[in-house]
């Protein structure tokens, strides 16, 4: 697997006209909160699927993660259900499927994959959704 470093965050609320933008320093970072949105923002920025402790409408947010892979600098976007993948500014990935296409380029990307098998009877072998990859490191 590749070093990967989390560059920034912005989170916008397009319908309220507020963002937080949050950058984080190379190494080892603390990201402490009350209601722990901002690791949790990351999180779904990069495909998971996450409860917000309180509700959010996570149809008005845009997030966006610039992210550096080795000498290689990736910003992910996500709004909603739809997600874009950049690669050093060029739009590599544009797609609503986390398991089916952005699991698959980030997996290209950190050059590190997980696999599940399916529940089907066929017992396929299919890339894991992205939160996988990052189970081991985030505690809710």
């Amino acid at each position: 697997m590749k070093r990967v470093e989390f560059n920034d965050i912005l989170i916008a609320d397009i319908e309220r006209h507020t963002a937080r933008y949050v950058t984080f320093d190379s190494g080892l970072n603390v990201v402490t909160s009350n209601d722990n949105h901002m690791v949790k923002s990351l999180y779904h920025t990069l495909g998971a699927d996450v409860e917000f402790d309180r509700p959010w409408d996570l149809s008005s947010k845009v997030m966006a993660v610039r992210m550096s892979v080795d000498d290689k600098v990736y910003r992910i976007v996500r709004q909603g259900g739809s997600l874009a993948v950049f690669d050093e500014g060029q739009l590599v990935l544009l797609t609503n499927s986390i398991t089916k296409k952005l699991a698959p380029k980030l997996a290209e990307i950190y050059d590190f994959s997980v696999y599940l098998t399916e529940k089907s009877d066929d017992k396929k072998v299919v890339f894991a959704p992205p939160a996988f990859t990052y189970m081991p490191y985030y505690i809710d």
